[in-house]
């Protein structure tokens, strides 16, 4: 416990301290007064790579409705948990098939998922020290360039404007992506930490709320929502779009809209806290979609959707299982979760989806 609490005392005094000075933007794509040091010198928050992984059935220290971020590369699951990532804020895997690295920052409440494999080689990624309106700026090791994570793109140096190839991840409970996942690995706490530091909600908790401010300078503040509310931004075409985690409190749903001109399906299951975006256009065909009957209260494994148009069923992973389309799969949309404040900072034109 002490130990834990020597932590939390370290992260805000270093928070304390972040404008003590300022970073050199000599070559940058930003303003100079979007970017400030995060109080924290450059690796001073240890990224990892090549994590170590346990079985879900070898796990008994993450509670069930603790926050992951899921992905499933290669044919099989992965689950990064919050509290491992709060600590780290990145991730390696340069060894695998795919190689791909994960990135999650506490203060905008974004993970993006990312192939690492850049610019004809394998990058791995550390933490610069840096923030771009409060949102963790990376560093390559291989060209030393700077990458703010959700612009998805080098912003500075040899690798400047090339841009991230995302993989589709999904924030849930643990619980939740074990029945979506049963044969899942979790990142492992042997990281070199004392393993019981890792505790769900303990670095940030006063950082959570959703009416709580950002806690570094901002240069732009759109007030259509609380700054904190998680939303699921999506990229469809030259638009974006917004989703509230809040808009599926009343259980699970799907929300059928559009995003410049093209037909989208979103997801959201309040009990898992999950939220997902598919492109609902399938062989040239737009299709609206709604819960299959019983799927407001089924597991979450047994979720199922039908659209209208052909009465095609489909699973959760946009998988076409009965019907005309069957082998059909709906793409997932580009997206990802964060807190408003940030998305809004990051796309400024972004329309907000509303009741």
């Amino acid at each position: 416990m002490k130990r834990i609490t020597t932590m939390i005392f370290l992260t805000l005094i270093l928070s304390g301290c972040s404008n003590s000075s300022e970073p050199n933007l000599d070559g940058w794509n930003q303003l100079p007064d979007a970017i400030v040091s995060g109080g924290v010198p450059k690796d001073g928050i240890p990224s990892i790579t090549n994590p170590e992984w346990k079985s879900a059935s070898e796990v008994n220290w993450l509670a069930d409705t603790a926050l992951v971020a899921g992905v499933v590369i290669d044919g099989q699951a992965y689950a990064f948990p919050h509290a491992i990532m709060d600590q780290h804020e990145i991730v390696n895997e340069p060894n695998r098939a795919t190689p791909y690295t994960i990135s999650f920052c506490p203060l905008t409440g974004s993970s993006v998922v990312f192939k690492s494999t850049i610019g004809g080689g394998v990058k791995t990624f550390g933490v610069s020290g840096l923030l771009l309106q409060n949102n963790l700026i990376m560093f390559d090791r291989q060209t030393d360039s700077n990458w703010p994570q959700l612009r998805l793109q080098s912003d500075e140096g040899v690798l400047i404007n090339t841009q991230l190839d995302l993989i589709d991840h999904t924030e849930i409970e643990w619980g939740s992506w074990k029945i979506l996942h049963p044969g899942t690995m979790l990142m492992s706490r042997n990281t070199g930490r004392d393993p019981d530091s890792y505790i769900p909600n303990l670095l940030y908790s006063g950082n959570r709320s959703p009416g709580s401010p950002p806690w570094f300078r901002m240069n732009y503040s759109d007030t259509r929502l609380q700054p904190k509310i998680r939303v699921l931004g999506v990229y469809l075409g030259n638009g974006t779009k917004a989703y509230a985690m809040s808009s599926f409190n009343n259980g699970r749903k799907i929300i059928n809209d559009t995003i410049d001109g093209a037909k989208i399906a979103v997801f959201g299951d309040k009990a898992s806290r999950m939220i997902r975006a598919f492109i609902s256009t399938v062989n040239g065909q737009s299709l609206t979609l709604r819960l299959k009957d019983g799927s407001d209260v089924s597991s979450l494994g047994d979720v199922q959707f039908v659209d209208d148009e052909t009465e095609t069923v489909w699973d959760l992973n946009g998988n076409a299982v009965e019907g005309s389309l069957k082998g059909e799969k709906m793409d997932r949309a580009k997206s990802f979760i964060a807190y408003w404040f940030a998305w809004s900072a990051f796309n400024r034109d972004t329309e907000l989806w509303e009741e």
